[in-house]
């Protein structure tokens, strides 16, 4: 929870969507002050294809904008239906850049 709260201090946001009293998809967006980062946008498995995540994704450029920020996120290759989905709004893959990640920090 405290991690939720510092988020929102710093000017981030988390979204969760609820039908009938069951959560069905969240989003956690962070604010670092220069742009927006979408760190995960989920709908539940049994909820995919029926446009809870176009909504979920209306919303969250809809904080976007609010903000007047750029937002980054990353998705996997082979994620096809969620590539589709970030295109489709607009996202496009940031040429001449590389993820770097180092899983080894426990020395």
């Amino acid at each position: 929870m405290k991690v939720i709260e510092e988020t929102i201090r710093l000017g981030g946001r988390l979204l969760m969507m609820e039908e009938q009293n069951e959560l069905i998809g969240t989003a956690w967006i962070t604010n670092n002050g220069r742009r927006l980062y979408l760190h995960h946008m989920g709908i539940k498995p049994n909820k995919q294809g029926r446009g809870w995540g176009q909504y979920l994704m209306e919303e969250i450029l809809a904080f976007a904008r609010s903000t007047h920020k750029q937002i980054k996120l990353e998705v996997h290759q082979q994620n096809g239906p969620a590539r589709k989905l970030y295109e489709k709004y607009g996202f496009a893959e940031l040429e001449g850049y590389q993820v770097l990640i180092n899983r080894n920090t426990a020395k």
